[in-house]
């Protein structure tokens, strides 16, 4: 059962309220998978040690972290540079391509590079100047001359 730690009203507005799993564990002999705000390591470790919860969803955070998941598991902060990143969205478009379809991956990429832009302030400027792009061949050859 995975928990989000907050009411529908409460919506994407934090806090998450952790400690409601350490109360749900406590009634039940299901597993139990933890979530909401979990944006970096530290977080991570918070809701760990809150909900002594053994499993974790992480949505949003992934988006704007793809090394997220790494820092977690190797319980370091690696700095993460936006040559780092970089590479990974044009192979992110040709797989959002084979996927579905370019318009589908115009979009998706769009999403993505708009998530990238809250944790690397670079990449605001370059998803302002992708984001009216609409036809895929003229994304396509911006992104990858942008990159």
């Amino acid at each position: 059962l995975t928990v989000h730690c907050r009411t529908k009203s409460d919506g994407y507005k934090p806090p998450a309220y952790w400690e409601w799993i350490a109360k749900i564990k406590e009634k039940t002999k299901i597993k139990i998978v933890a979530n909401g705000e979990i944006w970096n390591l530290e977080d991570y470790n918070k809701c760990k040690s809150i909900t002594q919860a053994e499993s974790f969803m992480i949505g949003r955070a992934a988006l704007r972290d793809p090394f997220l998941f790494q820092k977690i598991k190797k319980q370091t902060k690696p700095e993460v540079k936006l040559s780092d990143i970089k590479p990974l969205i044009p192979s992110f478009y040709d797989s959002s391509c084979l996927y579905r379809n370019e318009s589908f991956a115009v979009a998706r990429t769009k999403n993505w590079m708009k998530q990238l832009s809250y944790s690397y302030l670079e990449f605001h400027d370059i998803f302002e100047e992708v984001k009216v792009i609409t036809e895929p061949k003229d994304f396509k050859n911006r992104i990858e001359a942008l990159l």
